[in-house]
């Protein structure tokens, strides 16, 4: 992958984790701030750095490679968070926001990834129309 578009993948995902915490963070009226951002959303997207580096998420992007990084990453970044809040992160409530935090990341993950393989996609096939046509 060029390193541009490596980069653009990176922030995406990125942002995509980001907004699964604002939505958190409003739905649950606990105010948009750098608090609740530092609480919510830093150990989500540590966790899926960490896991994306751990399996070459990044290099090597195939479905099997996202899915481990996807279930491996946010699964330690909301248990780290758990600890950190000294929550009981195998009870019942925490294992179902747990769940919750899967769902809803893997469909923003996805709708995002989704967006960028098509734009993607488009941009090469035009520029290869456009050599095809300059040849």
């Amino acid at each position: 992958m060029p390193r541009d578009r490596h980069v653009i993948l990176v922030l995406g995902d990125v942002l995509a984790l980001l907004v699964f915490a604002l939505i958190g963070l409003a739905g649950h009226h606990k105010g948009i701030g750098g608090a609740g951002l530092l609480r919510d959303a830093v150990p989500v997207i540590v966790g899926w750095l960490v896991a994306a580096g751990t399996f070459d998420t990044y290099r090597r992007g195939d479905r099997g490679r996202f899915l481990k990084t996807w279930l491996v990453g946010i699964t330690g970044g909301v248990m780290v968070r758990g600890l950190v809040l000294h929550r009981h992160v195998l009870g019942g409530s925490y294992l179902t926001f747990l769940a919750v935090t899967l769902v809803t990341t893997l469909v923003l993950l996805l709708a995002w990834r989704g967006s960028f393989g098509f734009v993607s996609n488009r941009i090469d096939r035009r520029a290869a129309a456009r050599n095809d046509a300059r040849s």
